[in-house]
């Protein structure tokens, strides 16, 4: 019986693409399909001497049976299956009252009735 398989990277650079790569090969040797879900966006890797992206990475696996979950826009043309996750629903609903950065971050934003809105 063929599963679903879900991997996923949290590095985004050279090493982890390199494994997460063989990974994903070795699963569809098996048969399965495979969703990668990466979990940090901003992925760089060097692969021949040249600098590549994220979306390099997600085209290799072009017409093969491969699927995409990250917080990323691609801003070049991405050629497999790719869904568009919020990095909230990754870790739950209360990312922004619990987690100290994102806590910090939100303190900083000005409530609508402290904006100017007379523009």
């Amino acid at each position: 019986m063929f599963m679903e398989i879900e991997l996923s990277d949290n590095q985004g650079n050279t090493e982890s693409i390199n494994v997460l790569r063989g990974n994903i090969q070795t699963e569809l040797n098996l048969g399965n399909t495979v969703l990668v879900k990466l979990l940090q966006p901003g992925v760089m890797y060097e692969a021949n001497g040249q600098w590549k992206t994220v979306v390099d990475f997600m085209n290799e696996w072009k017409d093969k049976p491969v699927s995409f979950r990250s917080n990323l826009v691609p801003i070049k043309d991405c050629e497999v299956q790719f869904e568009y996750s919020n990095d909230m629903f990754f870790t739950g609903p209360r990312l922004y009252q619990k987690n100290k950065m994102c806590v910090g971050l939100l303190s900083k934003l000005k409530s609508v009735a402290d904006k100017n809105t007379d523009r």
